[in-house]
């Protein structure tokens, strides 16, 4: 009997061992795995690309925080300044303006222009240069004059009483002016550095310039212009030809007559032509000045005594470097005279500094 159990049991055994083998399945130990909790996945967000920033150089505006994404800001375009009308071309360009017409003309190195009718009162010449120096020549003006302007414009303005101080062919004909721009060596060499025959009574726009606080009247006979214009009758008073600067009969010693020329020259020496009405003759017109002081715009003055004389006279400088220069100090001669003192022509001789 209890032989036959146990070969019932090891045939259970064999049976049991078939089975699991069929199955495919191995187990190492008999305890049954623990089994992990499910967790809900949560949806998957895609990356962006990680990008390394380069270095932020200075002045570069910063992203927006907003964004997240830096923007670049153009640059501004940097502000070129408008040249003016003298700067933008290297032409002359002259303009004429007359009751009824205007006239333009332009040049490179020179420009002649010239008026259709006869001059007017009022009539205006404006030029535009590419320096600050013009060369003119003008029809009935005895040579020729380099002027100085600060903004490379000139203008002559014809007056209504320019037939008393002018020639009669640029007076009273047509205008004509011949333009250009002065070389390097004309500009260094030693002139007449105050000669401006086209210089205005009052405000100017190119120098030589003169200016006084005493003149007889404003006829035209009288005033400042006329001693820096390059006549020199001297021999009588009145308009042209014997026009002068011609202060009242009571001169004093503040008064001045200045010549200013509108940027440091370097002047030699000075000229006068005193006017000479009946000079070597007894109770002549014209008194004339003993003593005069002439002052520069460093503040040093120098004293020069004139004699009465009808000839010109030239007074050497220690070379001096000026903006202007004032005739003031004045001491009267009144011996065998009128009394009227006054000067016709005042030459200043030096250079460009």
């Amino acid at each position: 009997m209890k032989k036959t159990v146990a070969l019932i049991l090891a045939l259970l055994s064999l049976v049991l061992m078939a089975s699991c083998t069929n199955a495919g399945v191995t187990t190492t130990d008999d305890t049954p795995a623990e089994s992990s909790p499910v967790v809900e996945s949560s949806p998957v967000v895609e990356s962006s690309p990680v990008v390394e920033s380069s270095p932020v150089a200075e002045g570069t505006p910063a992203a927006s925080e907003s964004e997240g994404v830096a923007t670049p800001t153009p640059s501004p375009s940097p502000v070129v300044p408008t040249p003016s009308p003298s700067e933008s071309s290297d032409e002359i360009v002259a303009t004429l303006t007359a009751k009824g017409y205007e006239v333009t003309e332009s040049g490179k190195d020179s420009v002649v222009i010239e008026g259709k009718a006869k001059v007017a009162a009022g009539d205006k010449l404006v030029v535009k240069a590419p320096t600050n120096y013009l060369k003119i020549e003008a029809k009935g003006i005895t040579g020729d004059t380099i002027v100085y302007m600060p903004d490379k414009t000139f203008t002559y303005v014809h007056a209504s009483n320019a037939a008393t101080f002018l020639p009669a062919p640029f007076a009273n004909g047509k205008l004509k002016f011949t333009l250009s721009t002065p070389t390097a060596e004309e500009l260094a060499e030693v002139r007449n550095i105050a000669l401006n025959p086209f210089d205005a009574a009052k405000d100017t726009t190119a120098f030589p310039h003169a200016a006084t606080n005493n003149e007889h009247d404003q006829s035209g006979q009288f005033i400042a212009r006329n001693a820096i214009d390059g006549y020199t009758s001297n021999k009588g008073h009145g308009g042209y030809p014997y026009q002068s600067w011609g202060p009242r009969s009571e001169v004093k010693s503040t008064d001045h007559y200045t010549i200013n020329f509108g940027r440091e020259v370097t002047l030699s020496s000075i000229a006068l032509y005193l006017r000479a009405d009946g000079f070597g003759g007894a109770n002549s017109h014209d008194a004339y000045f003993s003593e005069i002081t002439l002052e520069f715009s460093d503040g040093s003055s120098v004293k020069i005594n004139p004699t009465k004389t009808a000839d010109k006279q030239t007074f050497e400088l220690e070379e001096k470097t000026t903006t202007s220069i004032k005739l003031t100090g004045f001491v009267t001669d009144k011996s065998d005279s009128q009394g009227w003192a006054a000067v016709t022509e005042i030459m200043v001789m030096g250079k460009e500094a």
